[in-house]
């Protein structure tokens, strides 16, 4: 990656390079980084180098996030019941109506 720093023109410009320590970050880094993009998403960004400076060891795993899948689940609301009355009388509505 390099990076260039301009300052405020005293006298001169400078110009800084930074050299990562690691080479190449897992499947799982990248997937956090860019805010839990699909693996197929990264596969296509590194297939197309459409980012500069991502390197992914390919050898790494492409293991399941666990906040991606409790992200898509669901919650039922209300559970069912099976309580049918299904007898003439097991259950009577009655309307009334007080003057």
């Amino acid at each position: 990656m390099n990076v260039k720093i301009k300052m405020p023109s005293l006298v001169s410009e400078s110009s800084q390079s930074f050299a990562g320590t690691d080479s190449a970050q897992n499947w799982e880094t990248w997937h956090k980084h860019y805010g839990h993009i699909g693996h197929s998403g990264l596969q296509k960004l590194l297939d197309n180098n459409m980012v500069e400076g991502l390197e992914i060891d390919k050898n790494t795993p492409k293991p399941d996030c666990v906040v991606c899948t409790e992200a898509k689940q669901n919650v039922e609301l209300f559970p069912k019941v099976n309580n049918r009355n299904l007898q003439t009388g097991d259950l009577t509505h009655i309307d009334l109506w007080r003057k």
